[in-house]
């Protein structure tokens, strides 16, 4: 793996993986298995909302779940899962790590299945990392499935054209959010507080949060002025940022976790910026464990702070969703994690991620159901389960699934505003809905 790692370092990276792949398809040898549909989940890290202890318990209940209602067409289905749990999910070293792991795993000669099989991959990961997946599965034909993050790569379906992604939590479109509300108030500047949460488990998910307001600010810097400042919540207050913030700006980004987010406000309040005609927007994507939807109750000192700085603050985020409708799989996900891990959640904490990829197994299964045919040699080929999939609606208990044409799941985001009187955050107006071609706002 040394020429590989200093190849990759060195850039090369579409010109390595293309090589590996010739390489590795001309010498692999077949094994005739008979016809049957292969699982394949791929997981780096072990994050509490989408690592391995917590998605392969739940692969694992789904794909048996589904195999019951669906006997013929999982009757010789297999499922594996595919581990690193030292590497980033995100960032250039789990890029790197994806292609080691994928590369790894065609060099063992024994997992892969018969050709006349169709093989599905299984991907819980943030964009970049899900890419390389994405690239093996157009060299193999074989059905690659994102769930968790996800950003707007995925729209080139000359490279990605057999993927799918069932993430709601769609990076891209929270910026388009951030500036169609600047547009909307004919704001023409911003200040963005960059919070770097170093050594916080969920650093990852602030960054991938914030990567598309960022980069979509730039590319537009022709209309809107920005300034993006540096702080580091672990290590330092809010207050230099909040006072180089307001120096710039009277609209005000602040990239960090919601807990965060809370003590940012408070500080704010003591700035006395809540007498001035600030605007404060905080990024919120899917809940999860460790990154709860904001209240500014704690029965602390700065509940009566925030709740005041409350009534200046914009939540950019997914809609969110009725959790009665998931308690059910929910609780027996948690059963095989216990007996899985010995790990044991408790308190319960909820987490999008796990309804997003139950989801993705679900539809799965139902358009299995639906076009698998072992006789018809297209059933065994990931673009046309993919074209099978895409451009229609799934109704299902807990909420329709919609794809768009070009494998993207039609997704929502909403603005929403502090109702002091009913002590509640609520939908403002303004929404921007995800298309086969970029966000639509309406």
């Amino acid at each position: 793996m040394t020429f590989f790692n200093t190849a990759f370092r060195n850039g090369g990276k579409m010109i390595i993986l293309r090589t590996l792949l010739v390489s590795l398809l001309n010498v692999f040898l077949w094994s005739g298995s008979g016809a049957a549909v292969h699982f394949l989940s791929i997981h780096l890290a072990n994050l509490p909302s989408s690592g391995y202890m917590v998605m392969q318990p739940l692969f694992n209940y789904s794909l048996e779940n589904q195999a019951e209602r669906y006997p013929k067409i999982f009757e010789n289905y297999t499922y594996e899962a595919k581990v690193n749990p030292d590497s980033p999910i995100c960032g250039p070293q789990g890029v790197e790590t994806s292609v080691g792991l994928m590369t790894e795993i065609f060099a063992e000669k024994t997992w892969f299945p018969d050709p006349s099989d169709l093989t599905v991959i299984l991907v819980p990961l943030c964009g970049p990392s899900f890419v390389v997946f994405g690239d093996f599965a157009r060299e193999m034909d074989m059905l690659a499935v994102s769930c968790t993050n996800i950003d707007g790569s995925l729209r080139n379906t000359d490279r990605f054209p057999s993927t799918l992604s069932f993430a709601m939590a769609d990076t891209e479109l929270y910026g388009a959010t951030v500036l169609a509300v600047m547009k909307h108030y004919l704001w023409n500047s911003i200040a963005i507080i960059s919070d770097q949460l170093s050594g916080s488990a969920r650093a990852n998910r602030n960054v991938e949060q914030c990567r598309a307001p960022l980069e979509q600010l730039y590319e537009r810097r022709s209309e809107f002025e920005f300034l993006n400042i540096i702080t580091d919540s672990s290590k330092e207050n809010f207050t230099r940022a909040l006072v180089t913030a307001r120096k710039f700006s009277r609209v005000i980004l602040s990239c960090t976790l919601g807990e965060q987010q809370r003590r940012a406000m408070a500080e704010a309040y003591d700035l006395e910026m809540m007498k001035g005609d600030y605007i404060f927007l905080h990024l919120y994507g899917n809940e999860v464990p460790g990154d709860h939807p904001l209240s500014w109750f704690r029965n602390d000192s700065l509940d009566v702070k925030v709740r005041a700085a409350f009534q200046h603050l914009l939540v950019v985020g997914s809609p969110p969703i009725d959790w009665k409708e998931f308690e059910e799989p929910s609780r027996l996900m948690h059963q095989r994690r216990e007996i899985m891990f010995g790990d044991p959640i408790t308190p319960y904490e909820r987490n999008e991620f796990e309804v997003t990829c139950y989801e993705a197994v679900v539809t799965v299964a139902k358009v299995l159901n639906e076009s698998y045919d072992p006789r018809d040699a297209r059933s065994f080929s990931g673009r046309y389960m993919t074209q099978k999939m895409t451009n229609r609606t799934y109704e299902f208990p807990l909420r329709p699934i919609t794809f768009t044409a070009g494998g993207r799941r039609s997704t929502l985001a909403t603005v929403q505003y502090y109702e002091a009187y009913n002590d509640t955050f609520k939908a403002a107006g303004l929404k921007v809905r995800s298309s086969g071609t970029g966000p639509v706002a309406g």
